[in-house]
């Protein structure tokens, strides 16, 4: 799925939720609430979202973003490194000297490249756990049943960018039940564990809950790297966007709450899941 595509249904799909709730709940809601001037808020409701709107999201943001770097760091960087040694053990000979799909010579340890890996995969952990952090409201409540649907989830999605048909990975390595399982399981773990410790973090007594603001968002310079920015910078902007927006209308906050986006994040969460399922299924099917 291009990200294009993907964007426009995005757009469709919350765009068809936000028009269904303004045509069977908005209007009269909007119609029937106390006039309190420019549009603002309910009293209710301001002390919820003016007082400090930002310092709940500021303290979330980082806390996924450390989780987020140390499974990345730990699963995908040094994960990653191991399940690529174990695959050379078990392959034949033939595969020493080749130069793998990430740009690896096959056999041969190299520092700066495995620097480079685990580099990596403390990126991507960080923008998981934010992608995490970005649609749990729309997952259950459980959070044992959180975790076994973001494990399968991120096992299938991520899995199905990793796992190709062409190229040297799934084709000279082998077993190949064991290269698919490994770089299939690699996601799945990472997608386990990152619900529960992000949601820990939400309790009264976590260190990200107890410490002054300034400090407990110290962790977010680590998205101030060049790299990292360009991969973040356009959720965390959209993230406060939304945010602003919703302090100062009322009717979007409203929006936000129903049950219609409920399910329309539903639905995207999982049409994503099940393609990411068929792109694996397809891969494998090319593979045998």
């Amino acid at each position: 799925m291009g990200p294009v595509f993907l964007f426009v249904a995005l757009v469709l799909v919350f765009g068809a939720a936000a028009v269904h709730y303004r045509l069977t709940v908005g209007a009269s809601s909007t119609l029937d609430r106390p006039a309190t001037g420019g549009g603002s808020p309910p009293q209710g409701l301001i002390h919820e979202t003016r007082a400090d709107p930002f310092e709940p999201l500021v303290r979330s943001l980082s806390a996924a973003t450390v989780h987020g770097v140390i499974l990345g760091l730990a699963i995908g960087g040094l994960g990653g490194r191991a399940a690529m040694r174990l695959l050379f053990i078990t392959s034949s000979d033939s595969v020493r000297g080749l130069q793998s799909d990430d740009g690896f010579e096959i056999g041969r340890f190299d520092l700066v490249a495995t620097l480079n890996l685990v580099s990596l995969g403390a990126l991507i952990g960080a923008l998981g756990g934010l992608i995490y952090l970005a649609i749990r409201r729309w997952l259950p409540r459980h959070r044992l049943v959180r975790s076994a649907l973001c494990g399968l989830g991120a096992a299938m999605v991520v899995g199905s960018a990793i796992i190709h048909a062409d190229g040297v990975d799934f084709t000279a390595l082998g077993p190949l039940w064991l290269a698919v399982g490994l770089f299939i399981m690699i996601p799945g773990l990472f997608g386990a564990l990152i619900p529960l410790l992000v949601d820990r973090t939400d309790d009264p007594d976590s260190w990200f809950q107890r410490k002054r603001l300034r400090v407990a968002a110290a962790p977010l310079i680590l998205l101030l790297f060049p790299l990292a920015l360009i991969v973040v910078i356009v959720p965390l902007g959209v993230t406060f966007l939304g945010r602003w927006m919703a302090t100062r209308n009322a009717w979007l906050l409203e929006l936000w709450e129903s049950a219609q986006i409920l399910w329309a994040g539903r639905v995207v969460i999982g049409a994503v899941g099940a393609l990411g399922t068929l792109a694996v299924v397809n891969d494998l099917r090319a593979l045998v």
